[in-house]
């Protein structure tokens, strides 16, 4: 199946809300959200808090990519800006005791940032829909900003949340540049990705699965 023609624009502040809502909908069954909030009458809500923290920071100084009816979303943040000031006193001001969790889990994501030297930019968060998945809009949006990141000579970096998704990356030409980031849960854990600039695939582009 061929991506769909979308209407790909960056998002702006009055985007924010619904755009959070869509990627807390979208990856709220991944491993490491049900680690984070194990309780999953409360798991949108409060993962709605601490994306916001990314994509409010993301709108200001990195780049969040849409579709036509904000169902899909990509957040990207350049390497220099990857960190976000003041995450550990608004995590602790929404989430008190349960702080620790995401803390942990902004740690290690920032270790494993780290270990890329070059100038790049991070895939924070992909994020679509279920009512608009396999239809090829998670595959527009990451064409879309390998186009300029190509351009700018820049490589692409980004931590799977799941075996389905690094396989998706992978067709994009992702490939494995570290050990798995395990957290304390049974889940799967985080696979780091790193994609070179002007990578060109060797054969025809598949849906998204």
């Amino acid at each position: 199946m061929r991506p769909p023609t979308e209407t790909i624009r960056r998002a702006i502040r009055a985007d924010a809300t619904t755009v959070t809502h869509v990627i807390a909908t979208a990856i709220g069954d991944l491993d490491v959200c049900r680690w984070l909030i194990p309780e999953p009458d409360d798991r949108a809500s409060m993962l709605v808090g601490y994306l916001r923290i990314i994509v409010d920071h993301a709108i200001a100084y990195g780049t969040v990519e849409t579709v036509t009816d904000r169902s899909a979303v990509a957040v990207w943040l350049p390497s220099h800006a990857a960190d976000i000031p003041g995450r550990d006193a608004a995590l602790a001001a929404v989430y008190g005791p349960s702080t620790p969790r995401f803390q942990a889990l902004d740690t290690a994501m920032r270790q494993a940032y780290s270990t890329d030297r070059a100038d790049h930019e991070c895939l924070a968060l992909l994020a679509v829909l279920p009512k608009r998945q396999h239809e090829g809009l998670a595959s527009a949006l990451l064409a879309n900003r390998h186009a300029v990141l190509d351009h700018a000579d820049r490589p692409a970096f980004l931590l799977a949340g799941s075996g389905r998704s690094r396989q998706l990356y992978a067709r994009h030409g992702y490939v494995d540049c570290g050990p798995a980031l395990e957290l304390p849960h049974d889940g799967e854990p985080l696979l780091p990705m790193r994609r070179p600039p002007h990578w060109t695939a060797s054969k025809p582009e598949r849906e998204d699965r």
